[in-house]
């Protein structure tokens, strides 16, 4: 079945570029064959250069609402690649440089998409290496005895185009700087066509626009071209009041206001109230995404939070804190964060009756009472994402760490880093994704309590419930006092844990519209460590098994992009587990695709 297709630009097989027209989801008034060279763009994705539109019929559905459009189509035979080289006209450009961008490789199925990855791969090289008006002309020669295509990617000096100026029309609330801050270059530069489709991208990533097109125009000479921004406005504020449930929480409701372009400049405000069975939590947070119109966000965010602790073990947890933050380029795809945080933090121990079977862990009964904790620390984030809410291709890193002990009561160290890469098939519809993560608690002077250890569990180990797994205190108590068996159950969290996920989303077959999709999903990692594994308290000692036992699970889940947000459905089997986890087989929760 053809579905919507964006129009790509692609080399034909005379080596010259091509525009395509986009097939539309609404027939318009116009001859059905037309209509042919919409489907064009599919099947050179899968090698097939000669596929031909034969016919294509129209006829009007019973219903007389919509029509049924027939094509009759021939593939014709499926080309891979041959051999695929560099050459280039501008003088300082190496080709030795460029061709580890080639994604063409011999032998492989021919797709045009890859062949306009590699294009923009080396405009992008070459406009970093300070050649903003290199043009990548690939070359194409087509064997038709062997059926391959042979790519030449040239690379020669363009017209020397400068931007005259940067227009924008339609923002009637959002202010100008607010959109030209979104480009990397201004009137005067060289004109640079990744430059203005990074921008296109940035402005519509804002969210503020129902509308936002960038196109060129001729400037008042032949080297000059004005870059015209058009937008349309759209309501950027909200006022949400959600009833729900969690796997985690239970029922959850909340009330939320939010602005996400505050006074038109571009600022977030936001208020959040959380009632659910096991949290209750009020937040305020405001960013700054450009301060002094600078690339340099700053921003902080005041909360209050009670959790009921009690379903992994037998406390409950109280914190309010504020946290100031500032973020800053390093790169085009790296980030910094900077951050202080001080904070309140509460444990209070459940209180059981003596002749309960089971009782609170002695370990939770030491670390109770009020710690201040006063830190700083940093998040380093490089991005290689397409797209960050949709990824389909890319790679992201995270790397942070928390320095506690600038006063207050904790001293330690917190680290944690990840990587995950996307690679996708089947013309993106199938998306695969890897992921490694890992976090370190190093204490020194004091002891670590659960609040400041690691717990998995929920989204971040399927197959066991937030907090199920890790160091468990299982103890045994004296008697009772009818001779009642007592014992401790209550998890404690580590000091260390490192995790991996491996997971696909894919279509389940449903029209498109439906926003429904399938996943399969497989985890494995370890949660371990504590400061000290035996305490004695009443003259009674107790030990806990804090070593690094592995645990692996695998499922399935479901993605509904609803228009009450993201849907995700889990069902998960842990495979390797230890006796006492807490398994979670499934789990309900907000949530994009992998």
């Amino acid at each position: 079945m053809l579905r919507p297709q964006a129009a790509p630009r692609h080399p034909d097989l005379r080596g010259e570029p091509a525009e395509l027209p986009v097939q539309q989801r609404q027939l318009r008034p116009r001859p059905a064959g037309t209509g042919q060279a919409a489907a064009a763009p599919l099947l050179p994705r899968t090698g097939y250069v000669d596929f031909v539109v034969r016919s294509a019929t129209a006829e009007l559905s019973p219903d007389r609402k919509g029509f049924y459009i027939t094509f009759a189509v021939e593939e014709g035979e499926q080309y891979r690649y041959g051999p695929s080289d560099v050459v280039s006209q501008a003088v300082g450009l190496d080709p030795e440089e460029f061709r580890p961008l080639i994604e063409t490789r011999e032998g492989e199925v021919y797709n045009v998409r890859e062949v306009e990855r590699t294009i923009d791969a080396m405009t992008f090289l070459a406009g970093q290496k300070g050649y903003a008006f290199i043009q990548v002309r690939p070359r194409v020669v087509r064997d038709p005895e062997n059926r391959t295509i042979s790519i030449t990617y040239e690379l020669v000096e363009g017209p020397r185009v400068y931007v005259e100026r940067i227009d924008i029309r339609g923002n009637t609330s959002t202010l100008d700087r607010v959109i030209r801050r979104q480009f990397d270059i201004v009137e005067g530069d060289a004109f640079n066509s990744r430059a203005i489709q990074r921008a296109r991208a940035r402005i519509q990533e804002l969210d503020y626009f129902s509308r936002a097109e960038v196109r060129v125009e001729p400037g008042s000479a032949e080297d000059r071209a004005i870059v015209v921004v058009d937008v349309t406005e759209k309501l950027t504020g909200s006022l949400a009041l959600g009833i729900g449930y969690s796997s985690t929480d239970g029922p959850v409701g909340s009330f939320i206001i939010e602005e996400r372009n505050f006074l038109g400049r571009g600022q977030e405000v936001r208020t959040e109230l959380t009632v659910a069975g096991q949290r209750q939590s009020v937040r305020f947070s405001f960013f700054e995404p450009a301060l002094l119109d600078r690339d340099l966000g700053a921003g902080f965010d005041l909360y209050y939070r009670q959790t009921d602790r009690e379903d992994e073990s037998s406390y409950n947890e109280t914190n309010a804190g504020f946290e100031p933050r500032v973020v800053f380029p390093t790169s085009e795809e790296g980030r910094l964060e900077l951050r202080y945080r001080i904070s309140k933090d509460e444990i209070t121990p459940i209180t059981r009756a003596a002749t309960s079977r089971v009782q609170t862990s002695e370990f939770i009964n030491a670390e109770a009472g009020e710690r201040y904790t006063s830190s700083i620390g940093y998040t380093y984030t490089h991005d290689l994402r397409d797209d960050p809410i949709e990824t389909r291709e890319g790679f992201l890193f995270r790397f942070s760490q928390d320095f506690a002990g600038l006063g207050g009561d904790s001293q330690y160290v917190r680290t944690v880093a990840s990587a995950k890469a996307w690679t996708s098939f089947l013309d993106g519809d199938v998306v695969l994704s890897a992921e490694i993560e890992g976090g370190a608690l190093l204490t020194f002077g004091t002891d670590t309590t659960v609040i400041d250890r690691f717990f998995l569990g929920g989204d971040s180990f399927r197959g066991f419930a937030y907090g199920g797994l890790g160091p468990l205190d299982s103890s045994l108590f004296p008697p009772g006092p009818n001779g009642e068996v007592r014992r401790a159950s209550d998890f404690l969290g580590g000091n260390y844990y490192a995790v991996a996920r491996l997971q696909a989303s894919f279509p389940i077959g449903l029209p498109e519209e439906y926003g429904i999709y399938g996943g399969v999903f497989a985890d494995i990692g370890t949660l371990w460590g504590l400061d000290r594994n035996t305490i004695t308290r009443n003259g009674n000692t107790f030990t806990v098994d804090d070593s690094a036992n592995l645990r692996a699970s695998v499922g399935l889940s479901l993605f509904w992009d609803s228009s009450f947000g993201p849907i995700r459905l889990n069902v998960a089997y842990p495979i390797l587990s230890e006796d006492g986890d807490n398994k979670e087989y499934f789990r309900f929760t907000a949530g994009t695709r992998f």
